[in-house]
């Protein structure tokens, strides 16, 4: 555990129920300093929890921290920034007031057509979470079966809204990407008045929020932005491995794109292993963060022939699968970061399987750049048997 490695002892007399997704748990504190980049905190108050993903250390709550300041989470840029209040919300942005409670900052959140209740402002959150009693005060929404939530409190299934509903917090509207519903949230103390779920990473990618606690405001960018990714943009991307006895060298290349969907061109020629494929798909973090055939394709094309051929999602996949060691990940990953071409990167490394045996798959991605992975590597018994690498972009 990361106290138990650094040395810090638990606070006697301060147990203390938190409220998660997964349940309510019961929490010592600590106190120690807090550094982030040239600001220091002192006497930080610390709860200590289980955290589910490995290589993580801890959960910080900067509005919970930098009392004093602006907290910028800029998720555009990917960047944290802290410093003084300003006395109204910059262009673009639209100010709430700073509603706490049970200190976690809300905003009144209007879901799929019902008023507006009270919702956490999660940005720590992957998924939004939904109240079954905020479903409940409209019509049902269309299940697209169950799934597995984690979180601090652990593991429980949950409903998965079949496609998007669309929210809103005065003029500024989200879209909710098939959300999880719960049944109901823990309530994590008597004070805790729980509320009709959380706002998660689905609806903040693209935005910049900011926590102003001098004025007691929070600030949110009213449009979504992504960062450029125009036409003519390109990667080259290395392919060696057990089962490649030369390099392939692969190009995507953006060739067209508007408002909401993208078009790249993919093509490799080494010997017999030769394709030209066109790919459509709607343009997000979902695509972003994609590579090869993990990308959600929507409209496929051979360009191998004199002229396009459309062809399935299915048959571009499989055609992508040539350049590809398929693994099948098991069990839970663990996160951590590495400098990659001058910038920090995380990873993340995934128990796997390969041909019937135990494999580690590690993915190395940079949100720098909108193509976000730079490498994806399998190994298995302390053999490198496959490697996908970027050697440059533009």
């Amino acid at each position: 555990m990361f106290i138990t490695k650094h040395g810090l002892t638990p606070l006697s007399g301060t147990m203390h129920p938190i409220g998660s997704s997964g349940g309510a748990v019961t929490s010592m504190f600590v106190l120690a300093p807090l550094r982030l980049g040239d600001r220091e905190v002192e006497d930080v108050r610390f709860a200590v929890v289980d955290v589910s993903v490995a290589g993580i250390a801890g959960v910080l709550s900067p509005h919970d921290v930098f009392r004093d300041a602006r907290i910028t989470i800029d998720f555009v840029n990917r960047a944290l920034e802290v410093g003084p209040g300003v006395a109204a919300p910059p262009d673009g942005m639209e100010g709430f007031p700073l509603l706490y409670q049970a200190r976690r900052p809300h905003l009144m959140v209007a879901v799929d057509g019902r008023d507006p209740r009270p919702m956490a402002l999660d940005t720590g959150a992957d998924r939004t979470r939904l109240m079954g009693e905020l479903e409940a005060l409209g019509v049902p929404w269309p299940r697209a079966g169950e799934t597995a939530s984690r979180s601090v409190g652990g593991t429980v299934k949950v409903g998965k809204v079949a496609g998007r509903l669309a929210a809103a917090a005065g003029p500024v509207t989200f879209v909710l990407d098939s959300p999880f519903v719960y049944p109901k949230l823990p309530v994590a103390a008597p004070f805790d008045l729980g509320s009709f779920g959380l706002l998660g990473l689905d609806a903040l990618q693209g935005r910049v929020v900011a926590f102003d606690l001098p004025h007691r405001r929070i600030d949110v960018s009213r449009a979504v932005a992504q960062r450029s990714w125009p036409v003519g943009s390109k990667q080259e991307l290395v392919v060696s491995g057990r089962d490649f006895p030369e390099e392939i060298v692969l190009t995507e290349e953006v060739t067209a794109r508007d408002a909401a969907h993208v078009t790249l061109d993919v093509r490799w020629d080494s010997g017999e292993r030769r394709e030209h494929l066109r790919l459509s798909f709607e343009d997000g973090e979902e695509a972003r963060r994609a590579w090869l055939v993990t990308r959600p394709i929507e409209e496929a094309w051979s360009l191998t022939e004199s002229s396009p051929v459309s062809i399935s999602v299915g048959q571009a996949r499989e055609r992508l699968a040539k350049v590809i060691t398929v693994f099948q990940p098991r069990g839970q990953g663990s996160f951590d970061t590495v400098q990659d071409e001058g910038e920090t990167c995380g990873r993340l490394t995934i128990p796997s399987a390969l041909g019937g045996k135990a494999a580690v798959a590690r993915i190395v991605s940079c949100p720098s750049s909108p193509w976000r992975v730079r490498a994806v590597e399998l190994e298995q018994g302390g053999e490198v048997v496959w490697r996908l690498r970027r050697r440059g972009a533009s």
